[in-house]
């Protein structure tokens, strides 16, 4: 089976070194490789190959790649970004693509273990951005049950349209610029949880 990942600005990545070594070890006769893409549409040819297996998705296209895939998982529906593909075939052979989102789990991971090592009683969580992986934070530290959270942003379009698609797991508050300085301004959306029963995967 082929793997791949697929964004731009990729050459340096260390996936194809990991992933060949752990084939190798296993002895499978798998092989992954970087495939640098402006757009999807210049690697379409490999996702619905029948000798793909799968997939890793960075920047850009953790947004746009759902378009490709049959079924995602919940984390990576509500997210709104996906960074890993998986090849699939049932028991009468129909081949699918499932999409899934791995950078929360991450995240997740992290928060909860640097959590008690925080001497506040109300941690606050930041998120720089407003791209695929900055809502995959959003996701990981609402779980982690981070008490407020602000999302950075270049624009405040880009921190509202995470409070607006996070609006059911989160309150949250009025955006505003932030500093006084000259060239591209940055802003913040802040977040304040609901009750720990809202909080749910969906």
């Amino acid at each position: 089976m082929h793997f791949h990942i697929f964004g731009q600005g990729i050459s340096q990545s260390l996936s194809p070194a990991i992933h060949n070594t752990a084939f190798a070890a296993l002895g499978l006769p798998h092989h992954y490789d970087i495939r640098d893409c402006a757009s999807l549409g210049d690697v379409e040819h490999l996702i619905i190959d029948n000798e793909f297996g799968g997939a890793s998705v960075t920047m850009p296209h953790k947004l746009s790649v759902g378009h490709y895939c049959n079924e995602t998982s919940d984390a990576a529906m509500k997210i709104g970004a996906i960074n890993t593909l998986v090849a699939r075939r049932d028991d009468t052979g129909v081949r699918t693509i499932y999409g899934d989102n791995t950078d929360w789990t991450c995240l997740y991971s992290i928060d909860v273990g640097y959590a008690p090592l925080a001497s506040s009683q109300a941690p606050v969580g930041l998120v720089i951005g407003a791209g695929g992986a900055a809502r995959a934070a959003v996701y990981a530290l609402v779980h982690a049950r981070m008490k407020q959270i602000y999302v950075w942003s270049r624009t405040v379009d880009g921190a509202r349209k995470i409070a607006i698609d996070f609006r059911d797991m989160c309150s949250y508050g009025r955006s505003a610029p932030i500093g006084n300085h000259r060239g591209p301004r940055y802003y913040h959306q802040h977040y304040s949880r609901r009750s720990a029963a809202a909080i749910s995967v969906r």
